[in-house]
């Protein structure tokens, strides 16, 4: 299965979500209107946590000054310890071995 999905958003930048799968597991866009303000939601929740103590020691190790959960992930490709989604961006030729524990 590949859904597209396509939104603008700020300066008319466009968001385009591909699913490729129908497994609500690894979906995360699943169930009901998918919208700009559920994309940002998502973004943050693939974030440390803003009120973080060490929050500018962890933007300094990906090069930011200012925590912006859309930039964050940008860098991190919203990966976290305990799953295995990522996010791609249209202008990356990544695969799953780039961003993952074994590709570092």
């Amino acid at each position: 299965m590949t859904d597209n999905l396509g939104f603008y958003y700020g300066n008319r930048k466009k968001i385009e979500i591909k699913k490729y799968s129908d497994d609500i597991v690894k979906q995360p866009f699943w169930g009901g209107k998918v919208d700009i303000h559920r994309i940002y939601e998502f973004m943050e929740y693939r974030c440390f946590e803003e009120a973080r103590p060490d929050k500018m020691k962890l933007l300094h190790a990906i090069g930011l000054d200012e925590y912006n959960s859309w930039e964050i992930v940008k860098k991190t490709h919203g990966r976290l310890y305990e799953d295995f989604l990522w996010i791609r961006f249209p202008e990356e030729d990544l695969a799953w071995k780039d961003v993952s524990d074994e590709g570092i």
